[in-house]
């Protein structure tokens, strides 16, 4: 009769024991979302910049011939939304030119002279994940880049020759990591924006299945890299800060 009097009284405690685990477990989880979700006062922003691209590619090269450093435009708009404190998602989308100059051996020349720029022009979306100090004055981020080819080019460095277009040698996408640091300055309600910005493809960009020689001059596989000096200004919808 003691026995079963112990067993009853704990059957009760049991079930507390279940419901004080299971809102336990509630309030953790809650705590997480809010966690992750934006402060109140936290805004969404919008925004525009742009800068340079100086990019040069890696790989094979054709037999004689160096690919250089080149430089290209970055053109674009920014979408920022809040995460969690400090944290964003940054979508970046942008038309920018990457490639290179090509240099190749030249007769009575002790170094291999630039001869051609071959430009390759993309609709870029980086999306990006961006974090800043507790002032909001400096930031990193860091995430992919999506490019879709729109035109590729080889043109002389010097000269008046004609471009020749080259985009069937060239693949359609291009699949880059982002890496990058800066600054934020405010200027009233805007915030402009300074960032250095290293870029790494991670596919073939050449769509050449056979080695057709250094007369075309594009090899069978290479990869875009290269740094993005950028400057931009955003500001939050809405009036925050």
């Amino acid at each position: 009769m003691f026995q079963g009097a112990t067993v009853r009284n704990a059957v009760p405690l049991v079930f507390s024991e279940e419901i004080v685990m299971r809102k336990a477990v509630l309030v953790s989880f809650g705590a997480m979302i809010l966690a992750l979700a934006p402060p109140v006062e936290a805004q969404v922003r919008i925004g525009a910049y742009g800068g340079i691209a100086r990019s040069n590619l890696s790989g094979d090269a054709p037999s004689g011939a160096e690919y250089r450093t080149r430089t290209g435009p970055v053109l674009g708009a920014l979408v920022e939304i809040p995460v969690a404190d400090h944290v964003l998602i940054s979508v970046q989308p942008a038309w920018k030119q990457r490639g290179a100059k090509i240099a190749v051996d030249v007769d009575g020349e002790d170094e291999r002279q630039d001869s051609l720029s071959l430009g390759l022009s993309y609709a870029s979306i980086p999306v990006l994940m961006k974090i800043e100090t507790a002032g909001g004055k400096v930031f990193v981020n860091s995430g992919l880049d999506a490019g879709f080819l729109l035109d590729a080019s080889l043109s002389p460095v010097e000269g008046d020759g004609p471009d020749e277009d080259v985009s069937e040698l060239i693949k359609d996408f291009d699949l880059a990591v982002n890496f990058g640091v800066g600054g934020q300055f405010p200027i009233g309600l805007p915030r402009l924006t300074i960032e250095a910005r290293y870029t790494q493809s991670l596919t073939n960009v050449s769509n050449v299945s056979v080695d057709i020689g250094a007369e075309e001059l594009i090899a069978t596989r290479f990869r875009s890299s290269g740094f993005e000096f950028l400057a931009g200004i955003w500001i939050p919808l809405g009036g925050g800060k």
